[in-house]
């Protein structure tokens, strides 16, 4: 026999013990592994939920963008950009050689 040599009484009351601390050991650890059980099914569910957001707001910025791409085709159909204009049609705008653009430095005093 190893360890210390105790009377009966002393050594039931030693083993009632042990076993009441290995019993509060697997009740911490099982509740250790609940918790962790019930974070990774919190995680889940956030995971399922972000996915769940994420899809509805790629379909409505899907939908978003096709509807300002249908609106950029009306606006290029009713006023095209300066730079796909012609040249006459620039100077007409303010930009050309004859005719400077207005803006801040179409102000400043000449030297």
């Amino acid at each position: 026999m190893s360890g210390k040599r105790r009377g009966f009484f002393a050594e039931m009351n030693y083993q009632a013990q042990q076993a009441e601390k290995r019993k509060r050991q697997q009740q911490a650890a099982a509740h250790r592994a609940h918790l962790a059980a019930r974070r990774q099914a919190e995680r889940a569910v956030k995971a399922y939920q972000h996915a769940q957001a994420a899809a509805r707001a790629s379909v409505a910025g899907r939908k978003a963008a096709e509807r300002e791409a249908a609106r950029l085709q009306v606006t290029v159909l009713l006023k095209p950009p300066r730079e796909l204009l012609p040249r006459a049609a620039a100077w007409h705008l303010g930009k050309g050689p004859d005719r400077p653009a207005v803006g801040p430095s179409s102000h400043l005093p000449l030297r």
